[in-house]
């Protein structure tokens, strides 16, 4: 998994849930402590990645996406031969994403997007999802705070905004929030 956002931790969470074994590269030092804490997965920050791991995974996740290619290169160098880089991070419209396709094809690696939800086995992959978050199997509660009410949503914005996104929460989540 790479990226330590709310999509990589909830994917984190999913990959854990089915009993898949998992490891996430990300930017923040502090996000890895609350990934090791909350799935026990190996957790790195991407200048500290053992060697080991290239060539290494099957699949590998990417969640970052954005304006840059950084985590793409990464993707390539983590995949072994044959494996895939799926990539659910949203790049920047217009964005021509520069990856080393020589090194990518040489391993034969399949690069998919995922964008949207899909059927797997005849199931909806939006009601499995909801059902992971029913069962309480996949949870925001490491990476997201509550607000109850719009005379809190000021304080925690600001609180988000000081930390940078980095050792609390990073997104918020409005829970009655008119109830005044």
């Amino acid at each position: 998994m790479i990226g330590d956002g709310p999509l990589g931790l909830l994917c984190l969470q999913v990959l854990m849930a089915n009993e898949i074994e998992a490891v996430l590269v990300g930017k923040y030092p502090d996000r890895m402590e609350v990934v090791r804490s909350m799935s026990g997965a190996d957790a790195r920050i991407a200048s500290e990645i053992p060697t080991s791991w290239m060539n290494e995974f099957d699949a590998v996740f990417e969640t970052v996406g954005g304006n840059q290619a950084e985590t793409m290169k990464l993707g390539v160098d983590l995949a072994s031969r044959g494996g895939e880089v799926i990539v659910l991070g949203a790049f920047d419209a217009g964005y021509h994403l520069p990856f080393e396709a020589r090194k990518a094809f040489a391993k034969e690696l399949g690069v998919l997007g995922s964008y949207s939800y899909s059927t797997t086995e005849g199931l909806r992959d939006i009601d499995i999802a909801l059902d992971l978050l029913r069962r309480r199997r996949v949870t925001g509660k490491h990476f997201t705070d509550v607000v109850e009410s719009l005379r809190d949503f000021d304080k925690a914005l600001s609180a988000i905004g000081h930390l940078g996104g980095r050792g609390g929460p990073i997104k918020l989540i409005m829970s009655n929030a008119f109830h005044m």
